[in-house]
């Protein structure tokens, strides 16, 4: 088998079927093939749709463990040569794809590779950044590095004309070795979700290997296909977000630096979650925008307590995730 490409799916079923409508037509099944993980899987909807599509292989995780553990589910089924991870909100076909490994190939010595991504309109997508450190955790100062030093602080919105190598690629489209997926050492299950890609880069990067992203091919990735379902779901999205990267501080720092890293995400955040929740019980939570970051606050502020506490600084649902697996 040359190449798995594997899917996450969480409740995005629309999203997922649209994805494979586009990426059926033409499918080189006896080369390539699609595994499909569905995180909190519901019984009858996965076998109905699973129905539906009986080339592919379709794994249900019965909780929801989040993206990391998910994915490395799926890479553990996979038999490819090359592996590519797409979110189930991506709409690409297989001309795509051999567009993009024939640029991995062309380009040599690149380990992790991602196209250019646009929404539904056109858009241009966030496709990389630096490694989040200090002072670039405030959005002012980035945006001041990228005026000032354009050229090691790329616009990661950029409508990019040539292939750069950023410090991290988004995730929702990655395509991989499987050795040097195998090197890295697969997705780090210490994220629940998000600022897993920037952790996989970064250990990529201290082996030695690179990533890029190419503006040869040019991909629609819609977003939200999972995490816009509910005020609920948005909020644990959300929350989660600010988690993983006091994770990736955690991991990737030490001393003085990890605790300002620490201290400087805490004052991003805290600060204006901590006003909202105040105005939405003022506001008798009439406004969506502070209920959702109402809940956030209420969520956060125990985790960096905990944290704080314990020296621990995963998400709960990551050490939920350790503690069901073998």
């Amino acid at each position: 088998m040359i190449l798995s490409i594997i899917i996450v799916n969480y409740r995005s079923w629309g999203h997922l079927q649209t994805a494979l409508d586009a990426l059926l037509p033409g499918f080189p099944f006896d080369e390539w093939e699609i595994i499909v993980v569905d995180n909190e899987s519901d019984p009858d909807l996965f076998n109905e749709f699973k129905s539906g599509f009986p080339e592919i292989r379709f794994v249900a995780n019965p909780i929801n463990s989040g993206y990391a553990f998910g994915t490395n589910l799926g890479a553990t089924q996979a038999t490819g040569e090359h592996l590519i991870f797409m979110n189930p909100d991506v709409i690409v076909d297989c001309s795509d794809i051999v567009a993009l490994m024939a640029e991995k190939k062309r380009l040599g010595g690149v380990a992790l590779l991602t196209p250019r991504q646009v929404d539904s309109q056109g858009k241009t997508q966030k496709l990389f950044d630096v490694f989040p450190d200090l002072l670039n955790h405030f959005r002012t100062v980035k945006g001041l590095l990228r005026l000032i030093k354009p050229e090691k602080y790329p616009n990661p919105r950029a409508n990019i004309k040539t292939v750069i190598y950023p410090d991290w690629i988004c995730g929702s489209f990655l395509l991989i070795s499987r050795k040097d997926f195998d090197t890295v050492g697969g997705w780090s299950e210490d994220y629940w979700l998000y600022s897993e890609d920037t952790d996989l880069c970064r250990r990529a990067r201290d082996k030695g290997l690179r990533a890029a992203c190419t503006p040869a091919v040019i991909i629609v990735h819609i977003h939200g296909g999972s995490s816009r379902h509910s005020e609920s779901v948005t909020a644990l999205s959300k929350l989660e977000v600010v988690i993983s990267r006091n994770v990736f501080a955690q991991r990737h720092s030490k001393g003085l630096r990890r605790f300002l890293n620490h201290f400087f995400i805490a004052l991003v955040n805290l600060p204006v979650l901590s006003l909202a929740a105040v105005l939405n019980i003022v506001t008798l939570k009439r406004v969506r925008a502070l209920r959702v970051r109402g809940r956030i606050f209420s969520q956060l502020a125990p985790y960096y307590f905990n944290a704080l506490k314990s020296g621990v600084w995963l998400s709960p649902r990551a050490i939920a995730n350790k503690a069901i697996k073998p």
